[in-house]
């Protein structure tokens, strides 16, 4: 059969960190600036709008309340004086008001009053203290808000109007207020109205200008936040700058390290096969010629020793030679039901021994596989002795294989029914010297999982396992059909996690 090589992919490898003054870290930092500055001025007008608004809401309202108490005032004090003009008739001429207005003046004296006049019930005006030239928009106005005081409704309107001195004001506040006869506080029929104007620009514009010095103050209070914090953020791009750097130094130093540690460890394990091959040689030489009973004693455990020793250090150096891309596929047609039952026999004398069993489940008919069988051998007495291991007496141990609904992967799996793993351990299962706990047989050297990972992604497929203490464990591999034409490492590190705790 063909070798293929695999695609190796270095999860090792220094990390690929951009330099972090790059362009593409400068811009999107320029847009964060501009957008503070932008977010800043909206945020201060929308406030200033805000609060000018609210304050403008409540100067009419003061306002109005105070022309309407106005007008009762002179409904009350004066209605005796200027009652006798809302009684006559529109062909009637005005009769000499002298003395009302007097009157008038005496009581607008200090009073921020523009303009007040007085209408009769049908919208003459009987009486005014000045005159005010308005818009045609601006009087239409004035002559809804009057029908609306002549109804019995106080009504207050904004107008625009020039004055008697000639200046015009975009903020003539005119309040319509019913009059009533006198006596009647009143109620009852309304008989004519006031009309009370107050020119509230030069409050508005004062409230304007010192909303504006206060606007201005925001903005400059919130610009020397603005750059301390921009300050900052450089000063904090310099310090992650710097430790950007530590990092890819450290980064750089521990790749290095670990390739002079994985070279030290190849050379050592490598160096170490021979003289192994050569003491097993010679104590099984002694084995055979000598037929001493007391030396046969002390021989058994020292050969088994011995060959425990090599089948490690061929472990390691398999492992290395997968992570390598040194150990090639090869692929030829494997039987399933064949490979699970040689695992079964394999270790079926071990089982019996600690009394355990080691059931195979029937394999259904399914497309020819094919695959690496010295490794998919390994990978299963890798996967069965690490059951041995960590079960007590009376755990069944089942050996399946399946292909999935798709059609696409072949599925082993392999279930113990013993006390399961440890939820802190899964996590790191299948890395380099990690042991399960538990029982034990002969030791563990925390390398035989990691084996199996690496074995089942060389096929490029999956292994993980789904376990609950008291309720068993299953390891389940993932293997796809049909290889691709070249198999590829997929995380070809053992010490990355690849678990899926259940």
């Amino acid at each position: 059969m063909p070798n293929i090589p695999f695609r190796w992919v270095d999860r090792t490898a220094t990390l690929d960190m951009p330099p972090p003054h790059t362009k593409a870290h400068a811009t999107p930092l320029r847009w964060v600036r501009l957008g503070a500055v932008v977010i800043i001025l909206v945020v201060t007008i929308l406030l200033n709008m805000a609060v000018m608004g609210r304050t403008q809401r409540y100067l009419v309202r003061q306002n109005e309340d105070y022309a309407r108490q106005l007008a009762f005032h002179l409904n009350d004090v004066l209605y005796g004086e200027f009652g006798y003009l809302l009684q006559i008739t529109p062909d009637q001429p005005l009769p000499d008001i002298q003395r009302l207005d007097a009157s008038v003046r005496h009581i607008l004296i200090g009073l921020d009053v523009t303009r007040l006049a007085i209408y009769d019930r049908n919208g003459r005006e009987v009486y005014t203290t000045t005159t005010a030239s308005t818009s045609a928009y601006a009087q239409g106005r004035r002559e809804a808000s009057l029908a609306e005081a002549l109804a019995g409704q106080p009504m207050s309107t904004f107008l625009d109007a020039t004055l008697v001195n000639g200046q015009r004001s975009e903020h003539i506040l005119a309040s319509y207020v019913p009059i009533y006869p006198a006596g009647i506080e009143r109620s009852g029929a309304v008989v004519g109205a006031f009309a009370i104007e107050q020119d509230l620009s030069p409050i508005l514009d004062q409230i304007q200008h010192e909303q504006l010095v206060i606007t201005s103050l925001v903005i400059v209070l919130m610009a020397l936040l603005l750059i301390t914090l921009l300050a900052g953020l450089r000063w904090a791009e310099h310090v992650i700058a710097a430790q950007h750097t530590q990092l890819r130094e450290q980064n750089r130093t521990l790749v290095e390290l670990q390739q002079v540690r994985d070279d030290l460890t190849r050379l050592i394990v490598h160096d170490l096969r021979s003289p192994l091959t050569a003491i097993i040689g010679y104590l099984d030489m002694l084995r055979l010629i000598d037929n001493d009973p007391q030396r046969q004693e002390f021989l058994r455990p020292a050969i088994a020793s011995a060959r425990t020793m090599t089948h490690l250090i061929s472990t390691i150096l398999d492992l290395q030679r997968l992570q390598d891309r040194s150990l090639p596929l090869v692929l030829q047609p494997v039987d399933l039901s064949e490979l699970l039952a040689m695992s079964a026999e394999e270790y079926c004398g071990w089982a019996q021994r600690d009394g355990k069993q080691i059931q195979v489940e029937p394999v259904a008919a399914m497309p020819t596989f094919h695959a690496d069988q010295d490794l998919l051998r390994r990978l299963m007495g890798n996967l069965l002795s690490n059951a041995l291991k960590h079960t007590p007496a009376g755990t069944t141990i089942r050996l399946a294989a399946d292909s999935d609904d798709t059609g696409v992967w072949m599925i082993l799996t392999i279930h113990d029914d013993g006390p399961g793993i440890a939820p802190e351990i899964l996590p790191k299962l299948f890395g380099r010297y990690v042991r399960g706990g538990g029982r034990k047989e002969g030791g563990s050297t925390g390398l035989g999982l990691a084996f199996c990972k690496l074995a089942a992604e060389a096929h490029g497929g999956t292994i993980h396992v789904d376990s609950l203490p008291h309720y068993g464990t299953t390891f389940t591999v993932r293997l796809p059909l049909v290889l691709p034409q070249e198999p590829r490492m997929i995380g070809a590190h053992a010490e990355m996690p690849a678990t899926n705790p259940g």
